[in-house]
């Protein structure tokens, strides 16, 4: 966690003795003024020499410090071409580390791929190894042994439904046997039509014969042919007689089927409804069984809840010898030694509630989840707050909103803990505003950056964790900022002004974590901070739940017992049904049989009916073609009149043969039609095979259900065994890759870090590369201003020289004024000059000859050098008469004097002043020169004054601040 404060208490305490320090000085500075002096006429001639070595010691001190300027420039050019490479070298690492934190974020993202296919695998597993674990717990010996029993029996099953299949098969081939008859009937009844035609066609020829027989007689033949169709006649008539008692037979062997049949459809009927009797006890069963695994389900979730509360409830505990106590006596290292156990006995614990819960992005929050985070950390610190006798936490509307209010406030400014180091103070303060509070500071906030591993589709448990670590961090591990956002999180900071502290809680878009802390006191207007809509804080302590946890699991035992008991009901009535299934299955196949044996029995009396038909009209025939036969021998032995009655008879039975025809046509329609019933129910049985071999596919595919039932309970260990191993497999893949993960996280944090710290260089490097080139352009200035002052010093060595001719002029025109009388001195008011250093007025006095004299104003070379001159002290009346002897002086060069006048006269006034004696010493002796000289310490000392006083207040203020509101350290 990063922590920054407003300024160090170490610093604050220097910068308040320093400015102190400053303050005295600048009260004390009077005692620094140089009293003015006043030179005597002794001194001229020691000035004189000390002048002219000044002289030239200054130009030597001026050559040396060209030469140290030039070196000087030289090495800030060294330096700036060093800072130039420096830059330019951290410019490149930051864009390096840029490139490694872009590829450490793409790791990350990779990395979480990979966990989230490995937790998929993972789910998989564990409902593979679910199932196998279900099946390893079914599989019990008596388990084992009824499956084992329901293959046995499937297996008898199976045969039936064959055997129920083979008597369709049969009864299709009878069916289509039936049809082959019927068609045969068909045909026969086709023939009879055929047979018919040929006795029409015999009646007609009897007709033609008859007709013959009136022309002559033909008994032998007639004879012959009564005597075969007799013949014939009595062997149809055996085989009708034979035919009748078969059709006996087959009757009385539909009636015995037909008996089997009923009974077997009334054994269906009772097997039908024990069937549904079974399956509504089954459904009934089913329903209690339904409903107590409701009652289990329902308890067991209630009893995961409470225990995953209880498991996932965090509490904070306090180290020994953290308390009260150790805040008002032990130093930050004390405190430091007492906190740092904290970290490792303090974890974060999730639920999986929390971890189901989906956060799309941290810095919208929906209102509900802005709740919880409040209600978290203040059941977090609510408890510790009571341990140590501080004022309790309290959580309202207007700290919620506040929170989100300065979250967004920071989104808005871009405020990045790791760029600005600081909290933004004008954001807290604006927001304050908007919510009465008071402003001018951060009076509110604790908050940090990078506990939260992202921004967006996270886990409600993962901001829990950041919040929790951020609590943890500030409490143990907070001594860069002396321990103060400790203090602040157990209300140290409240100073008594207020018994109620409001929390708030938010994250912003850059994934920070801000705790908002609000007192009555600082709320300056109630109506903008709502208060009266509360929160309550829950309670950390478990010994409720783990009571509520045990009553649970008393009653999911008991629920159990009720379960396993109706468990046990529904398997005993499942089995019940199935039985009952299985005998009405018998029923249905043995009924299918019965009534395949009366299909069979009737369609053997039909065979049996249809060949005594078609033996009695063969009969009928035969005994037709006898009758016949023997009409045609008694008609042979007729006379004329008889055959002639006999062609008449003849032509009549025509006419009947051709009316039996007409009759046997008739009777071929039916055999058709019974042909067309008898494909009708060809198709029938055809269905009815179908649908038993269907059944026999149903039997079948049971049977492998129950062997591969069977197998999975014989071989259940060695798939358990299987899907254990591949759960270990797929778990030790998760953490692998959540290890991956956080490795690669961990190098994104360092990454990061590493950004952070080539940024910190980079700017410290180019900062310093723009010294360099400062301090170059300073040198290189101050090289100029050596030079400068060093051609300065040539020019005043010119002056000087100049001074001396005119000291030499003087001496010679004192010789000659010798004799002339002079007047008495007399003294003059003191003048007013100008002091060159510090700009103040200086008081200068003269004595001075009554003698009238005139300054040449106008010449522009001499106002140069009586300028020079006065600002050395030299009276008005003394320059005149220094002029008066010294005419030529005014002729120096301009340049020469310029130089004087340019240079620095708090510098060269020893010079100027030595000059100056000599130039007295010319004068008559009577005239005494007072000069005050410039007095130094004088302009800086109101400067250096101020400036102490002004640091002195601010640093006082900053004192009375932070011990006021400590909020500023956050």
């Amino acid at each position: 966690m990063t922590k920054k404060g407003i300024i160090n208490r170490n610093k604050l305490v220097t910068l308040t003795v320093v400015s102190g320090a400053l303050g005295a000085v600048a009260f004390n500075s009077n005692i620094l003024k140089a009293n003015a002096d006043t030179l005597s006429n002794d001194s001229s001639s020691s000035s004189q020499a000390s002048s002219q070595s000044s002289t030239t010691d200054k130009k030597q001190q001026a050559t040396d410090n060209v030469s140290k300027a030039q070196t000087d420039y030289s090495q800030a050019q060294s330096e700036t071409s060093s800072a130039k490479a420096t830059a330019d070298s951290t410019s490149s690492a930051q864009s390096d580390a840029q490139t490694k934190v872009d590829q450490a974020s793409s790791s990350v993202s990779s990395a979480q791929s990979s966990v989230d296919r490995a937790k998929a695998n993972e789910s998989s597993a564990e409902a593979v190894q679910s199932n196998a674990q279900s099946t390893k717990d079914e599989a019990t010996p008596d388990n084992i042994n009824k499956t084992q029993a329901d293959v046995t029996e499937q297996k008898n099953s199976v045969s039936d439904a064959e055997n129920t299949a083979n008597s369709a098969s049969t009864a299709t081939k009878s069916a289509q046997t039936d049809v082959k008859n019927a068609q045969t009937a068909e045909s026969s009844a086709q023939n009879d039509v055929n047979n018919q035609q040929t006795n029409v066609d015999q009646a007609s020829s009897s007709v033609d014969k008859v007709q013959g027989d009136l022309d002559g007689t033909n008994t032998q033949k007639a004879e012959s042919e009564v005597s075969s169709t007799k013949a014939q006649v009595a062997t149809d008539q055996s085989k009708v007689d034979d035919d009748q008692t078969n059709v006996t037979k087959a009757q009385s062997s539909v009636t015995d089927v037909q008996l089997a049949q009923s009974s077997a459809e009334s054994t269906t009927d009772t097997a039908q409804q024990n069937v549904e009797d079974k399956t509504a006890t089954v459904n009934d069963r089913a329903s209690s069984k339904a409903d107590a695994q409701k009652d289990v389900d329902s308890t067991q979730a209630s009893a995961n809840k409470v225990s995953d509360e209880i498991n996932s409830t965090n509490t904070i505990t306090l180290p020994d010898g953290y308390n009260d106590n150790m805040f008002k006596t032990k130093t930050t290292d004390e405190i430091d030694t007492i906190a740092k156990s904290g970290l490792t006995t303090n974890t974060y614990k999730a639920s999986d509630t929390d971890n189901a819960t989906k956060i799309a992005n941290v810095d919208n929050l929906d209102a509900n989840t802005q709740q919880q985070l409040a209600q978290f950390v203040a059941s977090l610190l609510q408890p510790l707050r009571k341990e140590l006798g501080n004022h309790t936490l309290s959580i309202s509307q207007g700290s919620i909103d506040f929170a989100q209010a300065v979250a967004k406030q920071y989104d808005t400014d871009n405020w990045n803990l790791f760029a600005k180091s600081a909290h933004d103070v004008d954001g807290i303060s604006s927001v304050a505003s908007k919510y009465g509070l008071m402003t001018g500071g951060n009076y509110y906030e604790d908050f940090s950056a990078g506990f939260l591993s992202g921004t967006s589709n996270i886990t409600l448990s993962d901001l829990k964790e950041a919040l929790y670590n951020t609590i943890v961090s500030m409490l143990f591990d907070d001594s860069g900022s002396s321990y103060l956002h400790a203090e602040s999180l157990l209300g140290y900071d409240n100073y008594g002004y207020s018994d109620n502290t409001y929390l708030g809680v938010s994250t912003d878009k850059m994934g920070q974590v801000h705790f908002e802390f609000v007192q009555d006191y600082q709320i300056q207007d109630a109506s903008k901070f709502n208060t009266a809509t509360t929160y309550e804080i829950p309670s950390n302590d478990v010994s409720t739940l783990k009571k509520q946890l045990s009553d649970l699991k008393d009653t999911l035992s008991a629920q159990k017992q009720i379960l396993s008991n109706a468990t046990t009901a529904y398997n005993s009535a499942v089995t019940d049904l199935n039985n009952a299934k299985t005998d009405l299955t018998k029923a249905q196949i043995n009924l299918s049989a019965k009534k395949q044996a009366v299909a069979d029995a009737e369609n053997a009396v039909s065979k049996a009916q249809q060949t005594l038909e078609d033996d009695q009209v063969q009969l009928t025939a035969d005994q037709a073609k006898e009758k016949q036969a023997e009409q045609d021998l008694a008609d042979a032995n007729a006379d004329i009149a008889t055959k002639q009655a006999k062609l008449a008879s003849a032509k009549a039975e025509l006419q009947t043969q051709q009316d039996k025809l007409a009759e046997l046509q008739a009777i071929l329609q039916k055999k058709q039609t019974a042909v067309s019933n008898a494909e009708k129910k060809l198709t029938t049985v055809q269905a009815n095979e179908k649908t038993a071999n269907e059944n026999v596919a149903n039997q079948k595919a049971i049977l492998t259900m129950l062997q591969n039932k069977l197998d999975t309970y014989l071989n259940a260990d060695t798939v358990l065994a299987d899907a254990n191993d591949k759960l270990a497999q797929a778990k030790t893949a998760v953490e692998n890759a959540e290890t991956a993960l956080t490795q690669a996280k961990a190098e994104l944090t360092d990454a990061e870090t590493a950004l952070e710290q080539a940024k910190g260089n980079n700017e410290t490097a180019q900062k310093a590369y723009q010294d360099a080139v400062a301090n170059e352009k300073a040198k290189k200035t101050a090289l100029a201003s050596a030079e400068s002052a060093l051609n300065k010093i040539v020019a005043q060595e010119q002056a000087e020289q100049a001074i001396k001719e005119a000291e030499q002029k003087a001496n010679n025109s004192q010789s000659a004024n010798s004799s002339t009388s002079v007047k008495e001195t007399q003294t003059v008011a003191p003048s007013q000059v100008q002091n060159a250093v510090s700009g103040k007025t200086q008081t200068v006095s003269a004595n001075v000859s009554d003698g009238d004299i005139t300054l040449n104003f106008k010449n522009p070379t001499g106002q140069t050098f009586i300028k020079a001159l006065r600002q050395s002290g030299y009276s008005d009346k003394s320059i005149e008469l220094i002029l008066k002897n010294n005419n030529d002086i005014i002729s120096l060069k301009k340049a020469v004097l310029d130089a004087i006048i340019e240079n620095d006269f708090e510098i060269h006034t020893n010079n100027m002043r030595s000059a100056g004696y000599q130039l007295n010493n010319s004068l008559p002796k009577k005239i005494i020169s007072q000069k005050a000289y410039p007095q130094t310490g004088e302009s800086s000392n109101q400067i250096v004054k101020a400036l102490g006083l002004l640091i002195s207040a601010v640093s006082m203020i900053l004192m009375f601040r932070s011990r006021k509101a400590k909020h500023f350290i956050r």
